[in-house]
């Protein structure tokens, strides 16, 4: 069911209000009741990762002064294990405890502009008026929504419009209520309200701007509020009445570049803007190409869990999905480090190249004493994808890293095939060691 605006309310019948105030009211009891049960679990989960972390290293302080054993060794994998997964269920808590956090501020501001509309005991702040002294239980009710945005213009110099202004809120009924009560108190201080809504707190140096919020949260706020435990950043779209938040499958990715890159698409019944209320049909996570093709369907969540459990259980299977395909997406310099191994060639690793030394003995001390190959691409890196690899460049450098020779060049300004590029500059690598002469025991 839907909710009547405001303006529908103000026109609609008595008893009609009033039972629509009261079942949210009842929903707004429940949200809060939800929220506060996450919030406790959040913090049991976070004590126990705490004390499983402290575990974990006390075992390996321990081991330090220890004798090699096995089966010492396999105890702290398994704790390891254990603490990995106290993490992830802390994670998951976490991610609970925001999703019912705005499930239950969507349920606020919507029985705050259910109710309002028919609160006969509201009354409008005086234009231009400052009262002195002032009863500060007047501007609770007076204030025409439950969450303000503000805006606090200051007089400076130094700005070319001879203002300086900044945006501290949003800020809460209540302490919007107090900033207005405090300044009314305060010498050649204005409260000014333009009927809208809108309240003004004016001096000759100063003007505070407080506007209505009447947006409740939507069902793909909730969603996003359990990504973001994760660092997961999603973005609201939409086409042809298809609504959708659209998460990248390569981490940093701007909002601009979303499309450049397989996605995915998130909606519950190809929507993603329906009020938490009217949440009655469940995620579901839909992976697309850079093209737009679609490819397959990730997840889809259960149909009988609120807005709040399927939205932190979405925001989970994103996370982890998303962790196990970069796992199994091989980085460039893996590729690089099989082909050179398919030639009996072994490498100092840096983070940004790849050293062959010529002198093999280097490899057993992992310190260059001569001549070496640095491998890299232009980045320069070896920990970038393979789908994204820019060609490997191998020349042969001194001891002061001064390049003498190129060996290999295969840099692009766009992608290559990274396993044809790197077995060619393996193969350039083991062409030149075999014509070298350097000493390869």
């Amino acid at each position: 069911m839907s909710i009547p605006t405001p303006g529908d309310l103000a026109s609609a019948d008595t008893a009609r209000r009033t039972h629509l105030v009261h079942r949210l009211t009842i929903e707004r009891k429940n949200a809060a009741e939800e929220h506060d049960a996450a919030k406790h679990a959040a913090h049991m989960a976070r004590r126990h990762t705490t004390l499983t972390g402290n575990t974990l290293t006390m075992l390996l302080r321990s081991d330090e002064y220890m004798p090699p054993s096995r089966r010492r060794a396999a105890g702290i994998r398994g704790r390891a294990s254990y603490r990995q997964e106290a993490t992830q269920d802390k994670r998951a808590a976490e991610a609970l405890h925001a999703a019912t956090g705005a499930v239950l501020r969507a349920a606020e501001v919507t029985l705050w502009n259910a109710n309002a509309a028919g609160l006969a005991s509201i009354r409008p702040l005086p234009e231009g008026i400052r009262a002195d002294p002032i009863d500060r239980t007047v501007y609770p009710t007076a204030l025409a929504a439950f969450e303000f945005t503000a805006v606090d213009r200051r007089r400076s110099e130094h700005a070319t419009s001879g203002w300086r202004s900044t945006a501290p809120g949003p800020w809460n009924r209540e302490f919007a209520a107090q900033v207005i009560y405090n300044w009314a108190k305060t010498d050649g201080a204005w409260i000014l309200a333009d009927g809208a809504g809108t309240v003004f707190i004016a001096t000759p140096e100063r003007v505070i701007e407080l506007s209505p919020v009447r947006r409740a949260p939507t069902e793909g706020d909730v969603l996003d509020a359990a990504l973001r435990v994760y660092g997961l950043t999603s973005y609201l779209d939409g086409v042809d009445g298809v609504t959708y938040r659209v998460v990248s499958t390569e981490a940093g990715t701007d909002e601009e570049d979303i499309y450049t890159r397989p996605y995915l698409m998130l909606y519950a019944g190809e929507l993603a803007t329906r009020p938490v209320r009217e949440h009655t049909e469940p995620w579901s996570v839909h992976l697309h190409d850079e093209t737009g093709e679609y490819q397959d369907q990730v997840y889809a969540a259960p149909a009988d869990l609120g807005c709040a459990e399927q939205s932190a259980a979405t925001a989970r299977t994103v996370a982890a999905w998303l962790t196990a395909r970069a796992d199994a997406s091989p980085t460039a310099g893996a590729v690089l480090r099989s082909a050179l191994a398919e030639r009996g060639i072994d490498v100092i690793e840096d983070v940004a190249a790849f050293m062959v030394p010529l002198d093999s003995r280097d490899l057993t001390t992992g310190v260059l004493s001569g001549q070496y190959i640095a491998i890299a691409d232009g980045d320069p890196s070896v920990s970038n994808p393979a789908d994204t690899h820019t060609g490997w460049i191998a020349a042969l450098h001194d001891l002061d890293g001064e390049p003498i020779r190129t060996l290999y060049d295969a840099m692009s300004a766009g992608p290559v095939a990274c396993a044809a590029d790197s077995a060619a500059a393996a193969a350039a690598v083991e062409l030149f060691l075999s014509t070298a002469g350097a000493p390869r025991t």
